[in-house]
């Protein structure tokens, strides 16, 4: 890992007014922390409904709903993000060496060619060491897992070494995740379609496959501490997420006890204290929710999920190299992700696009669907 340049934090500063029972009972818990309590985004706004006013604010402080980047951009990054309007497909083809390098692939989807990456990489890996490779993947953005677990079936690889620790699973209520039965239940496919047959033809082992859950969390990053990462494969969220590590989740609530009334901060979080967290419940950003509810489970919003357990930077840092995917999906003629690829130009670190922690990798190969490509090189479309 290299400590990557951040862009600089902002900060809102308000004063909660006393009222009701909720605000002295939110006094108490603040005092209890020894004056001073961290929360993030989702649970702070839920605690200003609670107890009343912010100061001037009727409704409390908050951030803007569509990406809190609109209003936490510092000037630098404010700029950057505006020029990133004028990439074009050159500047991509530009960047086709060095240690964070871009190359264009034929798309519009790219799960084969992810899963001919996967395929090559694990089996070097297996082959030049103990037979033993482990994988960081998110169950999107491209449909690799049919792709991957053909390739193993067909050349019998032996799979007793091979670990795949997945991003992320929703949850239906706090603790709970999401039942198998359900469309969005990511243990259900992984299973089915990559688990099951590889256990009976390549002899994967279950207990080398983890998924984000509040059962085992401890488990999940001693595994992956014990056996190391070679690689974690990615793709880029709507908001420039990775995992469900959202741009909300790059802000922090902090409470004060401040002469018997509360008074609130809301900041940008350091890349110090970002790369330190590890998996957590998270809320989905709206960006998020309407990726999902366009794109998953055969479009069925009325099934979304809006929170979820995921992996922090901590885990993705783990991994030797970083491999960005940025699939084609196209429709009516636009595909999703031709604004969150550019921002793989980006020459610094900010929480509020958590996917810049990419910066922080030695080892960093972002590919682009020629159709994203074409698409983020075009200011029309």
């Amino acid at each position: 890992m290299i400590r990557p340049p951040e862009y600089g934090s902002k900060t809102m500063k308000f004063r909660i007014a006393p009222h009701g029972e909720a605000y002295d009972a939110l006094l108490g818990t603040v005092r209890d922390a020894g004056g001073e309590l961290r929360l993030h985004p989702a649970i702070g706004e839920g605690l200003a409904r609670l107890t009343g006013t912010f100061g001037n604010w009727p409704a409390g402080p908050t951030y803007d709903r569509f990406h809190p980047v609109r209003d936490f951009a510092d000037d630098e990054l404010h700029a950057d993000l505006l020029r990133l309007k004028h990439i074009t497909t050159a500047d991509i083809l530009a960047r086709s060496a060095g240690p964070r390098r871009m190359r264009i692939v034929p798309g519009p989807h790219v799960g084969v060619e992810m899963a001919d990456q996967m395929y090559n990489m694990a089996v070097e890996v297996m082959n030049e060491g103990d037979g033993q490779c482990t994988f960081i993947a998110p169950l999107g953005p491209a449909d690799w897992l049919e792709p991957l677990r053909d390739k193993f079936i067909r050349s019998c690889t032996d799979l007793s070494g091979f670990g795949y620790a997945n991003m992320d699973e929703f949850t239906v209520a706090p603790g709970v995740i999401v039942p198998p039965e359900h469309p969005l239940s990511f243990r259900t496919l992984i299973d089915k379609e990559f688990v099951t047959p590889l256990v009976k033809k390549c002899g994967l082992k279950r207990g080398n496959v983890k998924i984000p859950n509040p059962y085992d969390v401890a488990d999940y990053d001693d595994w992956l501490a014990a056996r190391g990462v070679q690689c974690c494969f990615a793709g880029k969220g709507w908001g420039a997420h990775i995992a469900f590590v959202d741009p909300s989740t790059g802000l922090v609530w902090i409470l004060r006890e401040d002469e018997d009334e509360i008074s609130v901060e809301i900041r940008t979080l350091t890349f110090d204290e970002m790369s330190g967290m590890g998996i957590m419940e998270v809320t989905l950003d709206a960006v998020s929710n309407m990726q999902t509810a366009l794109h998953s489970g055969g479009g069925n919003w009325y099934e979304t999920l809006v929170t979820a357990y995921s992996i922090g930077l901590r885990q993705i840092l783990m991994a030797e190299r970083i491999r960005v995917w940025m699939d084609g999906f196209v429709v009516e003629g636009q595909t999703w992700q031709r604004w969150t690829a550019k921002t793989a130009f980006l020459p610094k670190f900010t929480g509020l696009l958590p996917a810049t922690v990419t910066l922080a990798c030695e080892d960093v190969e972002y590919i682009f669907a020629l159709q994203v490509a074409e698409r983020a090189a075009s200011v029309l479309h």
